[in-house]
């Protein structure tokens, strides 16, 4: 893997941008892959899934659900494959009830790392870490959402940052839901108000231990918490 991370003109208040569709390896040691979301399922591309794998994506009934579900599985396992060394298909994905997939090698649990999956109505990306990561994409698109229901998810500093930031909302919304997932939680609990951003470019949270990275793309921002 290489690295394809380049410094953004354009990408959007300083952020570096992220080369689409390659699986790269961050100098944190972190591998990481975005793509756009495929528009239909391609049965000949990626990896195959295994049976177990099979059975749960069939059992989806959305169509997008389904084109999101098995990209990032393919892509994931393919980023396994190439960060851990040996097929792809020796690693398997399954859907838990919360929280990342269990990621199992060889058929046996495997939890030497972290996996984090993010999707959009535009890209799917993968990270993986051999210590605690989260990743999530949000959509530029999102920001008037984000904006009207950002009294119960952003402070008063969190909101004078948003103001000093075009999209502000959505890297900053990325950057919350990106360190609720490294520490394991989500969205409705522990809730995002339960993670402080103090500045975004260069991203700074409240934990000591949170590094945080953000990236644009030309329609989202792509946040990576970790430590």
């Amino acid at each position: 893997m290489s690295e394809q991370i380049h410094p953004g003109e354009g990408g959007g208040y300083g952020f570096p941008t992220l080369a689409l569709g390659e699986a790269c390896l961050l100098p944190q040691g972190i591998g990481l892959w975005v793509a756009p979301l495929e528009e239909e399922v391609n049965s000949n591309s990626g990896p195959a899934l295994s049976p177990r794998e099979n059975t749960q994506w069939q059992a989806l009934s959305h169509p997008r659900r389904r084109l999101e579900w098995k990209q990032s599985r393919q892509m994931a396992k393919g980023l396994l494959s190439k960060t851990l060394g040996g097929p792809a298909e020796s690693f398997e994905l399954l859907s838990q009830e919360e929280g990342p997939p269990l990621v199992l090698r060889g058929g046996e649990v495997w939890a030497e790392g972290q996996l984090s999956i993010s999707h959009t109505p535009c890209y799917v990306g993968v990270a993986f870490a051999p210590f605690p990561v989260g990743l999530d994409i949000c959509d530029k698109a999102d920001e008037a959402r984000i904006g009207r229901i950002a009294h119960r998810a952003f402070s008063e500093a969190e909101r004078a940052l948003c103001g000093a930031c075009p999209q502000g909302p959505a890297a900053l919304w990325a950057l919350k839901e990106a360190a609720l997932k490294m520490q394991g939680g989500g969205v409705f609990r522990p809730g995002l108000a339960s993670i402080s951003v103090h500045q975004l470019c260069p991203p700074l949270l409240n934990s000591p231990r949170a590094k945080a990275q953000l990236y644009a793309l030309p329609l989202a921002y792509v946040a990576l918490v970790f430590g």
